[in-house]
């Protein structure tokens, strides 16, 4: 058997163990050594085995302890379900009273922020940048862009969490959210993206850009980076009603 053919055996068996549930998340693998034994391969097979493990983000290498089954378990985000039902309207429930304000700044528009705001490029914009966290761990970066027309003088421009949520401020202020736009892509992290959010070799982001509407126009822009291992995205659409019957 070609060694590339022995390597890739070796990580589908691995993997069906893990998404098996036979190794558990932050279950030690078997040791370099049994793991020769085991598959009767080379320690370097070995090594090339786990490393694409790692590289898909199932498993994690600590020097001198081991191999360890990532213990990051998905988040699921409902995703276009209404504020009535969440409670939060564009912002994301999961995150609850974890996400906090980081950093409030007043740019200009880029090209991409002003055609989904429609809204001249370089025109001025109040930017909010918050980080999700959910069970103490960072979970996400979010980046909110509001039209200075609408955000001027209003809560938004104040560097302060929103306990009722952007979704209420911006209906007080007379732009109720009617929808949203949704576009997701997933792609390699950025050197800052990946130390912000802990995300190991090989683990992409998934990025959302979420562009909400009230019924005349764009009122807000979010950009969200989630750690790709971290998030699972639910879409229901039309009548879901008896998935949600008891």
């Amino acid at each position: 058997m070609r060694e590339e053919s022995r390597y890739r055996r070796i990580a589908r068996v691995l993997r069906r163990e893990i998404q098996g549930g036979d190794l558990a998340p932050g279950d030690r693998l078997a040791s370099e050594k049994e793991l020769e034994e085991r598959f009767e391969a080379s320690r370097n097979t070995v090594r090339l085995a786990l490393g694409m493990l790692r590289n898909q983000g199932l498993v994690v290498s600590h020097p001198g302890r081991g191999h360890f089954v990532h213990d990051v378990l998905p988040v699921t985000y409902y995703a276009n379900r209404s504020a009535k039902e969440t409670g939060s309207g564009i912002e994301f429930a999961a995150f609850g009273a974890g996400a906090r304000v980081a950093e409030l700044l007043i740019e200009s528009a880029s090209a991409e922020v002003g055609s989904r705001l429609r809204i001249p490029e370089g025109e001025r914009v109040v930017v909010r940048r918050t980080h999700g966290y959910v069970d103490g761990r960072r979970a996400m970066r979010r980046t909110s862009y509001y039209p200075m027309d609408i955000a001027e003088g209003s809560p938004l421009m104040h560097p302060a969490d929103l306990p009722e949520g952007a979704a209420a401020v911006l209906a007080g202020l007379g732009h109720p959210q009617a929808g949203h736009v949704d576009e997701l892509q997933t792609r390699m992290p950025t050197p800052e993206e990946a130390e912000e959010l802990a995300i190991g070799q090989g683990v992409p982001v998934l990025e959302l850009y979420r562009t909400g509407y009230s019924a005349v126009r764009p009122i807000v822009l979010e950009w969200v980076v989630f750690a790709g291992n971290g998030a699972r995205f639910q879409y229901e659409i039309d009548d879901v009603s008896a998935y949600r019957r008891d």
